[in-house]
């Protein structure tokens, strides 16, 4: 995504751009493109799994990250590379404060997973599982190797016990300009948090380097750590879903063909033209659906197709922000969600 909103009207400068980067997807600026490989992803069913959702004092979506971090320890595929472009005078005194009072006001950012791999330890300031941002005086490349900076700094694979579990690094031009590089990793940040990191950052620069003390009524992620293990109840979750897929059909085995590669996982990368990506919002608005909906049809009509089935239950992710004080605050919250999918013979059944 482009973010060019301003980041904070008035205060001499905006986020001119931004460019939330994900790992092996291809990101396009308006004068040129890069492709990132920050990392792979690991087959869930070779996975071993250490932690059972509900047995710790972890969101799901962390217990996800975790046993996928034990599985392979130096992948960096939950690094979330973004980097953005600040255009004006900016006060970098005021930026470093506006930062430290951010991190300082989210547990999740200044958590790592405690020793015993079952919750979550905070981290005091200058600890070095403790957040802080790098400064870069002079930096006098140009957007590619700004990349390769965002890139070399994502491909770091974090350690979610010695942190820390956030890098920053800002770099001053003396052109006008300022990149501000930005990698959380996963297991304290989701796609959500973004908005409300900048946000925050915001309305901490706007405030000359503090943010607002909140009313002590807030919920914290904490609370929400606590409210979902006490929605935790292993057995029962079981033998819910599983009366609730029953009926459906098992994928056959899947041999791959004999050849280099084949079987692998990874990630297949490719682009549509701007008249197919207007085309697909038609269809979908046609529908009353969102564009999402649509690539979820196709994706399942292609997937059963290939499997020679009619039914299909494939598990998407969902923010898990189910309450609206959850908005505003950092951290991981997704949850996956099995949907139950009838296939029939055009997509646009398929869809509706």
């Amino acid at each position: 995504d482009i973010i060019s909103d301003p980041i904070t009207p008035g205060n001499n400068f905006t986020l001119d751009g931004g460019l939330i980067l994900d790992a092996n997807v291809s990101i396009g600026t308006q004068a040129e493109s890069i492709t990132l490989s920050v990392g792979t992803v690991a087959a869930n069913a070779g996975n071993e799994v250490f932690l059972e959702s509900g047995s710790n004092d972890l969101t799901i979506g962390q217990v996800d990250v975790v046993n996928a971090w034990r599985s392979d320890a130096d992948d960096p595929v939950y690094n979330l590379p973004s980097c953005f472009k600040f255009t004006g005078r900016l006060d970098v005194d005021r930026f470093r404060s506006s930062i430290e009072a951010v991190v300082a006001a989210n547990p999740s950012l200044t958590s790592t997973l405690d020793p015993e791999g079952q919750g979550l330890a905070i981290s005091d300031p200058g600890s070095e599982r403790y957040p802080s941002l790098e400064i870069e005086p002079d930096f006098d490349g140009d957007l590619e190797d700004l990349l390769q900076h965002v890139v070399a700094i994502a491909g770091k694979a974090t350690d979610l016990q010695a942190g820390p579990l956030v890098r920053m690094k800002l770099f001053c031009t003396g052109k006008g300009h300022h990149y501000f590089a930005f990698v959380p990793n996963q297991f304290a940040f989701d796609g959500w948090s973004f908005d409300v990191f900048l946000r925050q950052l915001s309305e901490a620069y706007e405030h000359g380097g503090q943010l607002p003390e909140k009313p002590d009524t807030e919920l914290s992620y904490q609370d929400f750590v606590a409210w979902q293990r006490r929605q935790s109840h292993p057995e029962e979750t079981v033998e819910h879903w599983t009366s609730l897929v029953s009926g459906f059909s098992d994928l056959p085995a899947w041999n791959p063909p004999d050849r280099p590669g084949a079987g692998k996982v990874g990630f297949s990368l490719f682009e549509l033209s701007q008249q197919d990506v207007e085309k697909l919002e038609a269809s979908a608005q046609s529908l009353g659906f969102k564009l999402a909906d649509v690539a979820l049809g196709i994706f399942a009509q292609s997937l059963a197709r290939s499997a020679g089935v009619n039914n299909l239950s494939i598990d998407v992710a969902t923010s898990g922000r189910y309450f609206p004080e959850l908005f505003s605050i950092i951290g991981l919250f997704y949850q996956d969600l099995p949907i139950s999918i009838d296939v029939f013979e055009s997509v646009r059944e398929t869809v509706q």
